[in-house]
């Protein structure tokens, strides 16, 4: 074999090895891509439909099966380097020795898993792409310490590095490492290692901000292992619909900021709101889906677990000029029972929810069912086919019956709309619109 054959075998291998995990459906075209998609949600309509006629007579099926309407899938602006965030391995490549910073995949010459360099990813920035690269320089040739392949061997410590990026191509990068039994000295000549490294070329890698986190587990919170900024400023600012948000390391924020103000205008759309309304966001994050509207109603209430999510919030309302809204830290079935209490003179409160995969427990659902004032709820889910997601949708459109604990008025859906907020891959976002069941709401068109 020729050394350009075998060269040509590698870039090839690698394109799909690469691709393979972050874009499967590189080979299919963008059209043949939003195809598969609406297909796939339809059959997502198509059982939650069989399931709602087992459990409310009283909800009517359209001919097709379907529960409700389903609009077309809303088209992603971006469909190649899109992604706002990366998440890169530090494992050993190919060879098995040299560390490399990228993707893992399985081994082209044994089956293994090795990491590959992000060059030939699709969806990845060339900025981020620019910057893994120099990262892997400095684990190559600065850093005493080596890979974290085990938890449980005393040395080997470095594990991802985290780059996040806004619209301006400003960056921020966070780099993880195991501690094991580096002592704080240790850590800190590390962390000054960093510094000096990267300092000098942060302007060259639009490098606006660097963090360090010792993470002594596979993931960690803020709270269990600090950020710890190094250089730069402590937030990137992105720009979403008009508004400023300010993310910082542990920030959630959709990965793909084009395609997010295209899933926000969709459910915007939908909203049965005016200046009589109260909007609720049952997981706020920093504020991204209600700072938006909040002009446009009369009082915006966001919930999160995270003490330092709900002070971004509060940062980020302040930063654009929004006055009526309020945030609260905990969880829902500690918040909302009392929000509620607050609310009930209300006329029109809309819900929106953004689950984890976990979806929402039916305690909160039945809150949801019991509470008159509640007139639309919008269920966004970025795993819809999951069990957890169904039989929320499920629950909601249940009928009334305390034996079986599901209490108060049910809901009908009213409109899904498929957004495709990851292009290259089999995932998107769904919106689902629910409102409470009133007879004939549909019709059999």
């Amino acid at each position: 074999m020729s050394h350009r054959t075998q060269s040509s075998k590698l870039i090839n291998y690698g394109l799909h090895a690469i691709n393979s995990q972050v874009a499967p459906l590189v080979n299919l075209s963008y059209e043949a891509q939003l195809s598969k998609k609406q297909s796939i949600i339809k059959s997502i309509l198509a059982v939650v439909g069989k399931k709602l006629a087992s459990v409310n007579s009283e909800l009517k099926l359209r001919p097709d099966g379907l529960p409700c309407e389903l609009e077309e899938i809303r088209a992603a602006p971006l469909i190649t380097g899109y992604r706002n965030k990366d998440e890169f391995s530090i494992w050993p490549g190919d060879d098995g020795k040299t560390p490399l910073v990228g993707f893992l995949s399985n081994s082209l010459s044994k089956s293994t898993t090795h990491c590959i360099e992000p060059d030939l990813s699709i969806s990845t920035k060339d900025s981020h792409k620019k910057l893994a690269k120099k990262f892997q320089e400095y684990i190559q040739s600065v850093s005493p310490l080596g890979i974290c392949t085990y938890f449980d061997k005393p040395t080997g410590n470095w594990r991802r590095l985290i780059v996040r990026s806004n619209q301006e191509n400003q960056l921020m990068a966070t780099c993880v490492l195991h501690p094991k039994i580096l002592t704080p000295n240790e850590l800190k000549i590390e962390k000054s290692r960093l510094l000096d490294f990267f300092k000098p070329v942060a302007d060259e890698l639009s490098l606006s901000s660097l963090y360090f986190q010792a993470c002594p587990k596979e993931r960690c919170s803020s709270v269990i292992a600090p950020f710890q900024l190094l250089l730069g400023n402590e937030t990137i600012c992105e720009t979403l619909l008009g508004y400023k948000f300010h993310v910082s390391p542990d920030s959630f924020f959709q990965v793909n900021t084009s395609g997010t103000e295209v899933l926000y205008n969709s459910l915007f759309e939908k909203l049965k709101i005016d200046k009589d309304t109260v909007v609720i966001d049952l997981n706020c994050e920093i504020g991204t889906a209600i700072i938006p509207i909040a002009s446009r109603v009369k009082k915006i209430y966001g919930i999160d677990p995270s003490l330092s999510t709900i002070d971004r919030a509060y940062r980020n309302a302040q930063e654009n000029g929004i006055s009526n809204c309020q945030f609260f830290q905990g969880y829902i079935l500690d918040v909302l029972p009392e929000l509620f209490k607050k609310l009930i003179s209300e006329k029109n409160v809309v819900v929106i929810t953004k689950p984890k995969r976990g979806g929402l427990k039916n305690s909160i659902l039945n809150l949801l069912r019991e509470f008159e004032p509640v007139k639309q709820i919008a269920y966004l889910s970025s795993k819809p086919d999951s069990i957890n997601a169904i039989s929320n949708f499920v629950y909601l459109s249940k009928a009334f019956r305390p034996a079986d604990n599901v209490l108060g008025g049910h809901f009908n859906p009213i409109t899904a709309i498929p957004v495709d907020l990851f292009p290259q891959t089999n995932h998107q976002e769904l919106i689902f619109i629910f409102e409470p069941f009133e007879p004939d709401i549909r019709t059999d068109s």
